[in-house]
């Protein structure tokens, strides 16, 4: 039997109205109507309620699994041919994570590729700069000696 938290709800509350069984958990009737239509999920502290004053069993109540009720047997209905369909449903949801994290690893291996090309190139540009620094600086020492030697006054400084 494939239920959904919605419909295992209603059967914890069983014959019982959903005003009552509301009042009895400490919900409102809407909100109790919204779980059951699954159209929200219950918070862990209302589950916990709800197992307290219907008596059903949490692992039933979360996954329809087990027993419907702490120490009931389930005779023949332990739902096997159920147990695969939710196995291939986790398995396909864990094969598509597993392309998701293949594809951002992938994505973060280029990254780190292009970080190292772009770090090698700035280093290269740093080698560059430094080197036209040094020519500059010679290239100056020159032109201040050839002023020097023709006796003109030093040409002003541009970037002053």
């Amino acid at each position: 039997m494939n239920s959904t938290l919605g419909q295992r709800i209603k059967l914890a509350r069983g014959k019982q109205s959903q005003g009552a069984f509301a009042h009895a958990i400490q919900i409102s009737k809407g909100a109790l109507g919204f779980y059951e239509r699954d159209i929200n999920l219950p918070n862990s502290e209302v589950v916990l309620k709800i197992c307290s004053v219907s008596g059903v069993n949490i692992e039933w109540l979360l996954t329809g699994l087990g027993p419907m009720r702490k120490g009931e047997v389930r005779v023949g209905t332990h739902e096997p041919a159920a147990a695969p369909a939710a196995w291939a449903q986790e398995d396909f949801r864990c094969a598509r994570l597993e392309e998701k994290l293949d594809r951002v690893e992938r994505q973060r291996d280029e990254l780190m590729d292009e970080n190292r090309r772009l770090y090698a190139r700035k280093d290269s540009l740093m080698e560059e700069i430094a080197a036209l620094r040094e020519r500059v600086a010679r290239l100056e020492a020159r032109i201040g000696r050839m002023e020097l030697s023709s006796g003109c006054e030093p040409l002003p400084d541009p970037l002053a």
